[in-house]
């Protein structure tokens, strides 16, 4: 009998790791959001012990490549961090129609109560635009809404014109171009 998920650590010397085909919009989506962490100052063993908490979920292919669709923001900053072992939550029975559902609320869970604190409401307001209506519906359930504003004041408890005062505010300098790394994971 095959177990239903294992959890183990691979050194990333050793194995092919890229997103999961129905994760990719949620991870390219999450690359644009602003965060307030510099990871380049923070210490490895922390980094190794908060990818250890939030590891890397995987599914693995007949060619042995792993496929990411969940536990992605640790994964990222070790990796720039240098680290050379990673964590990982290998799932051997999913059904592929969860994976989509799972990446998106991975994304809303890890950012929900996180984002800078100047264009939070506006980022979350683009995550639930951006997830679709079905899996939207499922994750959110009563604070759902038709409307992308409406769901966030359900959620948050902010004003509307609270919401839109950071709607209005446009971020400066935004940056969405694709680099190199983010080519590779998501497999372009």
């Amino acid at each position: 009998m095959t177990a239903i998920i294992m959890i183990k650590t691979v050194r990333l010397s050793r194995v092919k790791l890229k997103c999961h085909e129905l994760a990719r919009d949620s991870y390219a989506f999450s690359r644009r959001l602003k965060i307030q962490l510099n990871i380049h100052q923070l210490n490895p063993e922390f980094v190794m012990r908060s990818q250890l908490f939030e590891p890397l979920h995987v599914t693995k292919s007949s060619e042995g490549i792993f496929s990411f669709f969940a536990g992605w923001r640790w994964f990222e900053i070790a990796q720039s961090s240098g680290q050379q072992e990673l964590t990982i939550i290998q799932h051997n029975e999913i059904e592929l129609n969860e994976i989509n559902h799972l990446a998106w609320l991975y994304l809303l869970s890890s950012n929900i109560t996180n984002l800078e604190r100047k264009t939070g409401l506006r980022q979350l307001t683009e995550i639930i635009g951006r997830i679709p209506l079905k899996t939207r519906k499922k994750l959110l359930e009563n604070q759902h809404s038709y409307s992308t504003i409406a769901s966030l004041i359900n959620i948050t408890n902010q004003s509307r014109g609270v919401i839109r005062s950071q709607l209005g505010n446009k971020a400066k300098n935004e940056n969405n171009k694709t680099g190199f790394l983010m080519s590779q994971l998501i497999g372009d």
